[in-house]
This record gives structure tokens, sequence and C-alpha cells, in this order.
């Protein structure tokens, strides 16, 4: 039985600007990342959630770091 190191969805956005803002958070950590969907969202910026929402991918070994970096990145004081 293998593992599989394809890239799994963490988080999902209705908008562009937040997607890039995860990206770049996690880019500035040193997690390797990418977004699905970025151009149709631009593109067709309707509410058509599953066609238009982005999807922020990462590694399966990422998943905990990414996530712990993204809720520090979004905690309020």
């Amino acid at each position: 039985m293998s593992t599989s190191n394809a890239p799994v969805i963490l988080r999902v956005y209705d908008n562009a600007p937040e997607a890039y803002i995860a990206l770049g958070a996690l880019r500035s950590a040193g997690v390797h990342c990418q977004l699905e969907n970025q151009i149709i969202s631009s593109v067709l910026a309707i509410p058509i959630s599953d066609i238009c929402s982005i999807k922020l991918l990462v590694n399966p070994e990422d998943i905990d770091e990414a996530n712990a970096i993204l809720d520090g990145a979004t905690a309020t004081d």
C-alpha cells in the first residue's frame, strides 16, 4: 500500500483577495501551497460556490503547520 503525496484541500475561499493573503502567509512561512480555480473565480465573479470557489491546496504533511499559520494570522487579540 502506498501513501499519496498529492495536495489536499486545506481551505476554500469565496474571493481571490482572501485566498491570495492565505497563500502569501503560507509561502512566507516556507509551506509549499497552491491555489486552484483562481482564474475561473476571477472570470466568473458570481457567487456559485462549487464553480467559483478558490481552493487552497497543501501537501498532506503540511496540514497541521498550515492550519496553525492561518489560524494565527486570523486570530484577533
